[in-house]
């Protein structure tokens, strides 16, 4: 158990994928695409900024656990303004207490992609991270992305793959402007309008940083 500081074997590090975006945007909707994509043997915890946040939106199963960073029952939100508990707190007690076999990160307004990114680095041998996907909602992603200093933009810019939800039918202008937007914020990532793809890309990425690991 030397990866807790005991002596005994060392665990390889935990493949981390974080899923970022604002809330209605469809993040959870993809964390759950990706759990069902890693199939039911696979030990998954998901951490999130609120636990009551997880309730019938998380897939339920013995394989799929769910850390806060912000406490439940009456702490303030850090989506919505207050301090944020440094996330890397929960995804040591996610990896220390869990032992799952991969870490989904979701994340909101309140936290800057570098800080994330700067979280999960500090903890060192403990975790690997593995990808970062940003989702935008299609109908107000043109609004969303407008701030060049705003988080979502933050995490655009540093997402290996960008998806898109929910473009209405007849509004493919929509999807094609927030397309352009994005290219513009990050001409590498990875745009995507797919769900099951962005989620099977998200599966490959952390199983490639386990077999690196």
């Amino acid at each position: 158990m030397s990866w807790l500081g005991l002596g005994g074997p060392k665990r390889p590090p935990i493949p981390v994928a974080v899923v970022a975006g604002i809330s209605g945007s469809g993040r959870k909707s993809l964390i759950n695409k990706v759990i069902e994509a890693l199939g039911p043997g696979v030990k998954v915890c998901v951490v999130l900024y609120d636990a009551h946040a997880a309730e019938n939106a998380i897939a339920k199963a013995d394989n799929v656990c769910v850390n806060a960073y912000a406490s439940s029952g009456g702490a303030q939100c850090p989506c919505h303004g207050s301090p944020a508990t440094p996330i890397r707190d929960s995804v040591r007690k996610a990896a220390q207490t869990s032992a799952p076999d991969y870490i989904l990160v979701q994340v909101g307004r309140g936290k800057m992609a570098r800080e994330v990114i700067r979280d999960l680095l500090n903890l060192g041998a403990l975790v690997k991270f593995a990808s970062m996907t940003a989702v935008i909602n299609a109908q107000s992603g043109m609004n969303d992305l407008r701030d060049s200093e705003d988080e979502l933009t933050s995490f655009v810019r540093a997402a290996g793959q960008t998806l898109v939800t929910q473009p209405a039918e007849g509004q493919e202008w929509a999807l094609e402007a927030v397309r352009k937007k994005v290219a513009e914020i990050s001409p590498k990532t990875v745009f995507l309008s797919d769900e099951a793809k962005a989620a099977a890309n998200i599966k490959g990425q952390l199983e490639a940083a386990k077999t690196a690991a």
